[in-house]
């Protein structure tokens, strides 16, 4: 550490490390402010880099950039791969992006030279979205002709056509890149063989659209949420149901699965955020993300989650600019990060579950995750009830103590 100094009003503390890294910290709160890396086009794309420490970004302009986690700083040249990008996706490795382009052209480049490694594939109609699969040798798109192709990524030969009655919302490869799964709105999702285009499993079928479906991490099951609020996971050899129909509410659904597959999360347009047990579908908690200010209840709607590596944290971007930290058994707030900005989009977890990337449309921000404390012992929450004169009832809302 070379130096400290406190801000004007003493919120803040500036820590000047070796090498030029800077911290921000918030002094009552105890943890750094985010390290922000802003692109100069609006940010469409950002991930960690599998070898940690590195955060790769993709802008609109198709500018593609590699940045310091700790100070925020580029550490190589930016790399314009042109164009107007309206989405991608990384490679497993870090080693490629996809792009897919306002032209209706989609590209793959290596990430560390900003080299085309693809002759454009081209739509006849605006691609809407794509993946890589797992090993980068292939990608499936998704366009608003509704229709759907897996192109091959290190060849010119001609794409496999998926056949499907009424679009596609999104598609999602099997880790072994064999098999892709995709969610439509005709309320089914379709499990396919990606070289040949033929279906390897009968129509999963839902009462609404699907918005959402992909393989858990050891392909499986297939997990899948609706528009009417429901999601179910599947066998994905045989198609078979593996769990009671998950009934979160009304509204689309954001669903995300822990590694082990034994926990899943949800949330969902009313504010109210889930995590269920699997396989058996139990409700493990619900809450809302609301928090009492004199003003009344505040409502944000969860827009990404993901489950922390060693298990017991769920984390939580928000549209109000805040990132949360959940308790996966008891559902109670562990801590949350100081108010930055707004309108979180996504988050990605580091290995190390030390650090959190967060993206919004503006910039990426890498967040250092708060210290969890130690259990508390047993008097304390007794302690602060009767300092404070309320507690918590079972809905998790305030009530008086009652006076003995």
């Amino acid at each position: 550490m070379r130096t400290v100094s406190f801000s004007p009003d003493g919120q803040r503390l500036l820590i000047w490390l070796m090498g030029g890294v800077t911290r921000v910290w918030d002094v009552r709160a105890g943890y750094a402010m985010p390290v922000t890396m802003r692109t100069g086009s609006p940010l469409i794309q950002a991930r960690y880099h599998p070898e940690g420490q590195r955060v790769l970004t993709l802008d609109a302009g198709g500018v593609l950039q590699n940045w310091d986690e700790r100070s925020g700083r580029r550490t190589n040249p930016a790399l314009r791969l042109g164009g107007s990008v309206v989405c991608a996706d990384f490679s497993g490795d870090g080693q490629q992006v996809a792009t897919a382009s306002s032209n209706h052209l989609v590209r793959v480049w290596d990430t560390r030279t900003g080299e085309c490694l693809t002759p454009p594939a081209r739509h006849p109609a605006p691609v809407s979205w794509l993946c890589l699969s797992p090993d980068g040798g292939r990608f499936v798109t998704g366009s608003r002709d509704q229709t759907a192709r897996v192109w091959h990524a290190r060849s010119d030969a001609a794409p496999v056509s998926l056949l499907l009655a009424n679009g596609v919302g999104c598609a999602a490869f099997s880790p072994d890149g064999q098999r892709v799964v995709t969610a439509s709105r005709d309320g089914i999702a379709r499990v396919w063989d990606s070289r040949t285009g033929q279906l390897s499993l009968p129509p999963l079928r839902h009462d609404s659209s699907v918005l959402f479906a992909e393989f858990t991490g050891d392909g499986q099951r297939v997990v899948t949420a609706c528009a009417g609020g429901t999601a179910r996971f599947w066998h994905a050899r045989t198609g078979r149901p593996l769990t009671p129909l998950l009934r979160h509410g009304d509204g689309p659904l954001m669903l995300r699965v822990n590694a082990p597959a034994t926990l899943a999360a949800s949330a969902a347009t009313d504010t109210t955020l889930r995590v269920w047990e699997l396989p058996t579908g139990q409700s493990l908690f619900t809450t809302g993300v609301q928090f009492l200010f004199t003003t009344g209840r505040q409502f944000w709607v969860v827009a990404d989650a993901q489950f922390t590596a060693e298990g017991s944290r769920l984390v939580t971007a928000c549209d109000d600019g805040r990132v949360r930290f959940w308790d996966v058994r008891t559902g109670l707030l562990v801590n949350q990060t100081t108010l930055f900005g707004g309108n979180l989009r996504s988050l990605q977890i580091a290995p190390d579950d030390h650090h959190v990337l967060t993206t919004s449309p503006d910039a990426a921000r890498v967040w250092e995750a708060p210290l969890y404390a130690a259990p508390a012992p047993a008097w304390l929450p007794r302690l602060a009830e009767g300092v404070a004169g309320r507690r918590l009832d079972a809905q998790r809302q305030f009530e008086p103590v009652p006076v003995l």
